[in-house]
């Protein structure tokens, strides 16, 4: 372990400690947290009549300080959503990490710029199977926009097992709410007391996906940005595997082939290539070019380099030069 670099080593009891030696003494940093490699996808699960739960962080109210909701009124409030409450915020996130750890969490989206309508249209958008049937009611705010647009901490998830999940964030005393079911039409249904609303979910994706649209005009031919615009929403995914494929990756016991995934600071994607790499039978080097640079490492027994995409050098005009630069030193290629 390098004694001036970022360390990441894997322990018996599975958890991570990452260590920055190169540190004063005062300063040096022990990280411990979980390996856990379960993730949930922000979009929701085929599973009509499956629940959707508002969990929330905050203990605070529903401010609209400073939401992209009073950003389109052209002001930015007084008040913005706040943590009122460090110690409950670990112990929701906690909770969620447990539930997400046993299997329980379907799929879950978090509550950030756009409040909590934008996270539920989110969840939908990329699913054209699924629609929601919201029902506020049970939270206690009595301002419809506050609850819809508020961006204070919070987390949506939808959930199979509705008792158990309940039970448990009762347990740990997560503040929480049940607001809803996943079902088969392509609607978005919400409720609050007597008043109800009904959306076309594919309509609202047009709207959320023409800002990309108007951004794309300014960056290339309009003609094009507008094509794209108009087939954005028409790409069926279709996936034609050989006769002899059968979802078994097969063993490999002699990766031949050495390759060196090279980064820079800004760079990223360089985990998902070196797992693509690892899984194509290849052997995976991890090598950033202060390493090249300062002679920790060199290049030559890489039969294959690659450079991830990310932003390179603050992804300022002549950053590839940057890097260019620093592969041509003489101390990259010598022993």
């Amino acid at each position: 372990m390098r004694s001036d670099t970022l360390a990441l080593s894997v322990l018996e009891r599975k958890v991570f400690l990452i260590t920055i030696p190169a540190l004063p003494p005062a300063f040096r940093i022990l990280i411990k947290c979980c390996r856990n490699k379960k993730a949930v996808s922000p979009v929701l699960q085929t599973e009509t009549d499956s629940t959707l739960i508002y969990i929330d962080f905050s203990k605070g109210p529903f401010a609209l300080g400073g939401s992209v909701f009073y950003q389109t009124l052209n002001t930015v409030g007084t008040h913005a959503p706040d943590v009122l409450d460090a110690e409950y915020f670990a112990n929701a996130f906690n909770a969620l990490q447990a539930l997400i750890s046993k299997d329980k969490i379907l799929a879950g989206h978090d509550i950030s710029a756009g409040g909590m309508i934008t996270a539920l249209l989110e969840m939908c958008f990329a699913n054209p199977e699924v629609g929601l049937d919201i029902n506020i009611s049970g939270i206690k705010e009595t301002d419809i926009p506050s609850i819809l647009f508020s961006e204070k901490p919070g987390v949506l998830v939808q959930v199979k097992e509705v008792k158990s999940v309940i039970d448990y964030l009762f347990s740990k005393n997560i503040s929480f709410y049940p607001i809803g079911r996943v079902i088969g039409e392509r609607v978005f249904k919400i409720i609050k007391n007597v008043q109800y609303e009904y959306f076309d979910i594919d309509s609202l994706r047009n709207v959320w996906f023409r800002k990309s649209y108007l951004l794309d005009r300014l960056q290339t031919k309009p003609e094009l940005a507008q094509k794209r615009f108009e087939n954005y929403a028409k790409q069926p995914l279709k996936f034609e595997f050989p006769a002899f494929f059968n979802g078994t990756l097969p063993k490999i016991n002699n990766r031949k082939v050495k390759a060196a995934i090279i980064r820079e600071k800004g760079v990223n994607g360089d985990r998902e290539m070196a797992y693509s790499m690892y899984m194509a039978g290849m052997n995976v080097r991890d090598i950033h070019m202060t390493d090249l640079i300062e002679g920790r490492e060199n290049l030559q027994d890489v039969n294959m380099i690659v450079f991830v995409g990310g932003f390179s050098n603050s992804d300022v005009l002549g950053s590839a030069t940057v890097s260019y630069t620093h592969l041509t030193l003489p101390t990259i290629y010598s022993v």
